[in-house]
């Protein structure tokens, strides 16, 4: 398992260091590795260089499943799943968000998109007369907007998007 953990003592190199924790299967023996944001092992790992790093450690997120699936938009991931829970349960009663995104379709639409449809007419090659039409789908709500919600952690005014947390090599 791979831990990269951020804090702004002396040892974190650029405010990051990495600790994985190691299992032999063969040896039956647990180890652990620090290594600095380059990747370069550090020498020191005795339990007293890991109590004085604990005192700097703030936050340390470890996905459950080694993988940055749940925290990231997906068709089954939990952060999809409480996203949309929490949405639904928040506008069930009255939806005041997804005007705002209609509005901000129809100006998308109106600056832009109406150009391209021009464009695109005056490209077709042929001598019948078509028209390119460009829209939004009419039913466009805020669920439109929420795969591209990120989720970080603020740390002493650090920002860690724990989409790149949850990566593992």
């Amino acid at each position: 398992m791979r831990i990269i953990l951020f804090g702004k003592k002396s040892f974190f190199e650029n405010g990051e260091i990495i600790i994985e924790f190691l299992y032999k299967y063969s040896t039956r023996k647990r180890s652990i590795v620090i290594k600095n944001s380059q990747g370069i092992k550090l020498e020191d790992t005795s339990i007293d260089f890991i109590d004085e790093i604990n005192k700097y450690i703030n936050y340390v997120y470890i996905s459950t499943n080694r993988s940055d699936n749940n925290t990231i938009w997906s068709e089954e991931s939990l952060f999809k799943r409480l996203l949309v829970s929490y949405m639904n349960k928040h506008t069930e009663r009255r939806d005041r968000l997804s005007s705002s995104v209609k509005k901000a379709s129809n100006k998308i639409y109106e600056n832009a998109l109406k150009q391209l449809e021009i464009q695109l007419d005056k490209l077709h090659l042929q001598n019948k007369p078509i028209e390119y039409k460009l829209n939004f789908d009419e039913n466009i709500d805020y669920l439109s907007l929420l795969n591209k919600v990120n989720i970080s952690i603020s740390n002493n005014g650090d920002c860690f998007f724990i989409k790149r947390l949850g990566k593992w090599n």
